[in-house]
């Protein structure tokens, strides 16, 4: 980190405002920023989450994208995942507020770990679905109780980096540029935003070790609500079969086979179903070019449902996510690097701050499908070292953005997952706080006894 560290180290950035200064300050409020400001500042740490858009939530509210799975494979033994800790909290909450609901949908299976291939059969699946506005006022109060100091419309541009610690990071807002100091940063930025700027490895899709070959980009998709549907009168299984017979003849140019659809409420539907490829969302253009590929596709949907399926002839698209799923783009290069086979021999850790139990999605190179392994009977844990950037020594990670594989990724970078790492982080931020300590050298043994007490399942 040399030359990068002595380009940190003073120069005008240190002649900024300090716009703040906590001990943790948190950058991304999507699930797993929630629930490390969330986790620290109940532990008595002094927090500031800052957020680059003008509501919290990430995915879950940005996109949205509004399911969470308990379990993906019921008939073969998979597990539910564990719904532990803040998680928990947030999905009781959600129910008393009526504003969440465990369903029964079919979902296809390709391969099961430990079971024959047999590509026609179904499995039954149970997910969450939420009402993302509801979320989007549960975080702000949730945050509010915690004592957290929220500071949205602030971008992070740059770190002033000394002996390889952060000691502030530069954010834009819409009054100025400014520093925000802090004693530990938790990056929660689902492309390792701060770990990158300030120095730290960090891979750009695939990468060296992943199994796969290097360079690819995981495609990039998005949600969309449309109303007006006779949801009284529709079949969706039938749609998605008519819908799939048509586009396999080229009458709707969508490349993803099949698409996911939902009833959110009395005439409104939530489809996922978009794909495109080779888009850097990191790359000002071609994100740009991958957000009207985005929207032609959700609009040829929206076209092809309402000319040839009766229930949607007078519907009308509503809503658009507010950007494209950013999945996929960094992973960071941590103390520890998960592997593939980590999560299929369902390894438990003795470093563990996490469990789940959220299937393999291993993406063909031409990122058209994907093959599902299932963990069956078991779980597996996510390490604590693979929260921890390779370089930097008050930083912890949290979320998509973990050290591992690109192909094991899906089994963390779902949103319950997130949630998880993300109180882990936070908790472990605010043990350094206490012992004036950095994260490699707080007791994991001590973490772990908090995070059961908090409800959290490591097994």
């Amino acid at each position: 980190m040399g030359k990068k560290q002595a380009a940190k180290s003073g120069g005008l950035n240190d002649l900024l405002p300090v716009g703040g200064e906590a001990d943790v300050v948190v950058i991304g409020s999507g699930t797993s920023g929630i629930a490390a400001s969330i986790a620290a500042s109940r532990k008595g740490a002094e927090v500031i989450l800052i957020e680059r858009f003008p509501f919290v939530g990430g995915m879950s509210t940005l996109i949205p994208v509004a399911c969470w799975p308990l379990n993906t494979a019921v008939e073969t033994g998979e597990l539910d995942m564990p719904y532990d800790g803040i998680l928990g909290e947030i999905r009781d909450r959600m129910k008393a507020l009526n504003a969440i609901d465990l369903r029964t949908l079919q979902e296809g299976v390709d391969k099961l770990i430990g079971i024959a291939d047999d590509n026609d059969r179904m499995a039954t699946s149970k997910w969450y679905l939420f009402d993302p506005e509801a979320l989007k006022y549960l975080y702000f109060d949730m945050l509010r109780e915690a004592g957290v100091k929220l500071r949205v419309n602030s971008l992070v541009v740059d770190t002033i980096v000394r002996d390889n610690k952060i000691e502030a990071i530069v954010v834009e807002t819409l009054t100025r540029r400014e520093l925000i100091k802090g004693k530990i940063f938790i990056d929660c930025t689902g492309s390792a935003d701060v770990v990158t700027r300030a120095g730290s490895e960090a891979a750009l899709g695939t990468g060296d070790n992943d199994g796969v070959p290097a360079g690819l980009m995981i495609p990039s998709s998005t949600t969309f609500r449309i109303a007006g549907v006779d949801t009284d009168n529709i079949d969706l299984d039938e749609v998605g079969k008519i819908y799939e017979q048509h586009r396999l003849k080229g009458e709707i140019n969508v490349p993803f086979e099949g698409f996911f659809p939902h009833i959110v409420c009395k005439g409104v539907i939530q489809i996922f179903g978009t794909r495109v490829f080779d888009i850097n969302p990191l790359d000002p253009e071609k994100a740009a070019l991958g957000e009207m590929e985005q929207r032609r596709q959700v609009r040829d949907i929206t076209n092809f449902l309402k000319k040839e399926i009766p229930a949607f002839h007078d519907c009308q698209l509503i809503n658009t996510g507010m950007s494209i799923g950013m999945i996929g783009t960094r992973r960071i290069r941590g103390d520890y690097f998960i592997t593939q086979q980590d999560i299929i021999d369902a390894r438990k850790f003795e470093d563990a701050i996490a469990a789940g139990t959220y299937k393999l999605e291993v993406w063909e190179t031409d990122g058209a499908n994907a093959h599902f392994h299932h963990i069956v009977g078991t779980w597996y844990t996510i390490p604590f070292r693979a929260l921890l950037p390779k370089g930097l020594q008050n930083v912890i990670v949290a979320g998509s953005c973990i050290s591992g594989q690109i192909i094991a990724m899906a089994t963390w970078a779902v949103m319950p997952m997130c949630y998880k790492t993300g109180q882990a982080a936070g908790t472990a931020a605010s043990l350094c706080i206490k012992g004036n300590a950095g994260p490699r050298d707080i007791s994991v043994a001590e973490l772990q006894r908090i995070l059961r007490l908090d409800g959290v399942f490591l097994g």
